[in-house]
């Protein structure tokens, strides 16, 4: 399950390290209920939304 869930985010931080990352870290605490494969799975969420977002453009003379 492991390796389904957080090859994604391997993959994407391997792409980084390319442009380079030098170092990432996740701290998962068994107490909140948090797993291994939620922690990649919520990540690589993040990482998409990111990338998918748009700047705001406001017009002003500022903007490029």
């Amino acid at each position: 399950m492991i390796d389904t869930a957080c090859k994604p985010l391997a993959e994407h931080f391997a792409e980084r390290r390319a442009e380079g990352l030098v170092d990432i870290k996740f701290y998962v605490h068994a107490s909140t209920g948090a797993t291994v494969e939620k922690a990649c799975a919520e990540a690589q969420t993040l990482f998409a939304a990111r990338e998918a977002a748009q700047p705001f453009v406001f017009g002003d003379r500022r903007t490029k």
